[in-house]
């Protein structure tokens, strides 16, 4: 049997744990999941609400803009949707968490340096104020 040390030692190994920690490190998130916000934001919004709604209309801008990887267009539509008047609890709710939700992942995104992530968030600090 070989010795721990020994294993190393191998250029197949090592090179199989390069590989495996590259893997590991290159499937984080780089982007805001738009799938996951989408649903979030679409539990504000029934499904038998008209387009004309303008809840709708602010709901879908906000879809839009964050699947265009429009941060900061999404973050004032969100905030948009999030002090809509005529939300019920359960819709201020849903788009509290989607607010939430979207806010952590351009947190991530600002973390590892994405500059629009970070003008995004300054958007939402300042419009919050």
């Amino acid at each position: 049997m070989k010795s721990f040390t020994a294993l190393f030692q191998s250029p197949c190994i090592v090179r199989w744990i390069v590989i495996a920690g590259l893997t590991v490190v290159g499937c984080g998130k780089k982007e805001v999941d738009a799938v996951d916000l989408e649903r979030s934001i679409r539990a504000v919004v029934p499904a038998t609400v008209s387009q004309s709604d303008p809840v709708k209309q602010v709901a879908d801008q906000a879809v839009a803009a964050i699947r265009d990887k429009n941060y900061e267009g999404g973050a004032v539509a969100l905030e948009a949707l999030r002090v809509s008047p005529n939300l019920s609890g359960d819709q201020l709710t849903a788009a509290q968490d989607a607010m939430a939700a979207y806010q952590k992942q351009l947190i991530d995104l600002a973390d590892r340096g994405d500059a629009n992530a970070k003008r995004a968030l300054e958007t939402m600090r300042t419009r919050s104020r």
